[in-house]
């Protein structure tokens, strides 16, 4: 027997793999994004400036920062925890029932979100091969930092849609298609983006060396999203008690 958490992140992976809708909303940006990388190889417009630009030792950080930025993404764009709730519908009811603490099964959520976010992971490698020529130390830290700006925003879908979940739904298309709630994360999602981003514009503009800046979004992201868990665990087990199933 596993924990219940982790048998809680299995039982989302295997809705995921089980109903197609839900897999393209949620993977389909990781067969877009190579493709539009590709643009401007197959167009022929010259990219030497940007390669040269991207191995300069000065913005290197800014570049690493970059390629934590593309791990990010996944968890503000694909909706695996702002509909999280939603697409349980009217099922949400076993949700409730099982023997599982409300606080134990977010934590399965956010398992879930991250195993999403790291699937981000094989991007950045090929942008490593092909343009930024990431060290592996360097791709450790992009990972880490990518992780960790992901914690706060998959946190905040998950939030917001455990406050007011669409269970009604006929469709599953309709549980992520025509839920409000996925854009809302999306644009907190985009404000904690933001914020990490001031973060580390104005430490850098400082001269401050490249760790203390890794260091100091990590450490921001992490209070956001230990903020925003402690929150969640808090509403758990009164909003599991107080939402209606279909």
């Amino acid at each position: 027997a596993s924990a219940p958490a982790w048998a809680i992140a299995r039982r989302e992976i295997k809705i995921l793999f089980r109903t197609p809708i839900y897999l393209f909303n949620s993977i389909g940006i990781l067969v877009i994004l190579p493709f539009a990388m590709l643009i401007p190889f197959l167009s022929g417009e010259p990219l030497e400036p940007l390669l040269l630009w991207a191995q300069q030792s000065d913005v290197r950080v800014l570049v690493n920062l970059f390629g934590a930025a593309v791990i990010t993404f996944m968890a503000v764009f694909v909706p695996a925890s702002s509909t999280s709730f939603s697409r349980e519908g009217k099922q949400f009811w076993l949700s409730q029932v099982i023997p599982v603490p409300p606080a134990v099964q977010i934590k399965g959520k956010i398992y879930y979100s991250l195993v999403l976010t790291l699937l981000s992971v094989p991007l950045v490698i090929l942008l490593a091969v092909f343009i930024t020529k990431w060290s592996p130390l360097e791709l450790l830290i992009i990972i880490v930092l990518g992780l960790c700006a992901g914690f706060p925003i998959i946190n905040l879908g998950l939030f917001i849609d455990l406050l007011n979940p669409y269970l009604t739904w006929e469709n599953p298309q309709k549980a992520i298609k025509q839920n409000a709630n996925a854009v809302w994360s999306m644009l907190a999602g985009a404000a904690v983006l933001f914020l990490l981003y001031l973060v580390a514009m104005y430490l850098y503009k400082k001269a401050l060396a490249d760790f203390y800046i890794y260091a100091a979004v990590a450490a921001v992201a992490l209070v956001l999203g230990l903020f925003t868990y402690l929150l969640l665990q808090k509403i758990a087990p009164r909003r599991y008690r107080n939402i209606v199933s279909p």
